[in-house]
């Protein structure tokens, strides 16, 4: 069924549309709410949810304002902060040397996307959420800083050490090949 079809037949709440947009987009979605949830039980959880609410809410998506999978992915990305909001703790710290170490652009290079994306899912809470919002959805600080409840700045601040955690732990796949076994299973 092509997306046009999809589109048409969810407006009407055919639920041969239905699955057939879930079969087209859970995958991508799961791989989206994984990137925010700490393990898939979880992200499988909130994938649920977000389909509730993307079928409940059809009615408001426009294909003037943007893609289908786009706004598929704000849903479950918003879904995923709603739930883990309650449970996070902006007050966490890491070592502030960590901003300042840089890492081989070489290293970057020999890992695989799935490999960095099990790297992201490591950060602690708060900047997961940060980095996933601001380089994977394209929020800017002050979106970040409205949907999580914390200044524009301390979300810079959380951007900025999360990519500093990341390049550290780049580095010390530098002198460890164990990187290159990590088991990943991302539909």
């Amino acid at each position: 069924m092509k997306e046009t079809e999809i589109i048409s037949g969810c407006l009407r709440s055919q639920a041969s549309a239905q699955r057939a947009l879930v079969d087209t987009y859970a995958g991508y979605l799961f791989t989206v709410a994984r990137r925010y949830m700490p393990d898939e039980a979880s992200a499988q959880d909130i994938l649920q949810e977000a389909f509730i609410k993307v079928f409940s809410n059809f009615h408001q998506f426009s294909k003037e304002k943007g893609k289908l999978k786009n706004w598929m992915s704000r849903i479950v990305a918003n879904e995923a902060l709603r739930r883990r909001k309650k449970y996070m703790d902006y007050h966490q710290s890491e070592d502030p040397e960590t901003l300042y170490i840089k890492a081989d652009p070489k290293v970057w290079s020999d890992l695989h996307e799935e490999q960095i994306l099990a790297l992201v899912r490591e950060l602690p809470d708060q900047y997961r959420m940060v980095f996933n919002l601001y380089i994977m959805e394209g929020y800017d600080h002050k979106e970040i800083g409205e949907k999580l409840n914390i200044n524009a700045s301390t979300s810079r601040s959380n951007l900025a050490r999360a990519k500093a955690i990341l390049r550290k732990r780049i580095i010390q796949t530098e002198n460890d090949d164990s990187w290159k076994k990590i088991n990943l299973n991302i539909v």
